[in-house]
């Protein structure tokens, strides 16, 4: 659980956070100029601040990703902020 305006700790990712992901992987492509055909969330934290929002450790079916998603309150659909590919070592 988080407090207003402080980062949660990292949690694994639940189905919730797993349907976020899935409702901005058109978005991601588009940012990332990818075909990602499967994206699973791995871990999450989570803030609450004008909504919520979700920093989600992901993994495609060839990257690891790094998603930043902000749902406003009101059941508004989800927005993508930030998504980056963590290079794989």
């Amino acid at each position: 659980m988080t407090h207003c305006g402080g980062w949660g700790p990292i949690q694994t990712a639940t189905p919730k956070v797993q349907e976020l992901c899935n409702k901005v992987i058109l978005q991601i492509e588009e940012k990332l100029a990818l075909n990602i055909s499967c994206i699973n969330a791995l871990q999450y934290i989570e803030q609450a601040v004008s909504g919520d929002k979700y920093r989600i450790l992901a993994q495609s079916c060839d990257h690891y990703l790094l998603i930043n998603i902000r749902v406003p309150f009101h059941g508004a659909e989800p927005e993508l902020g930030e998504a980056v590919l963590i290079p794989n070592h």
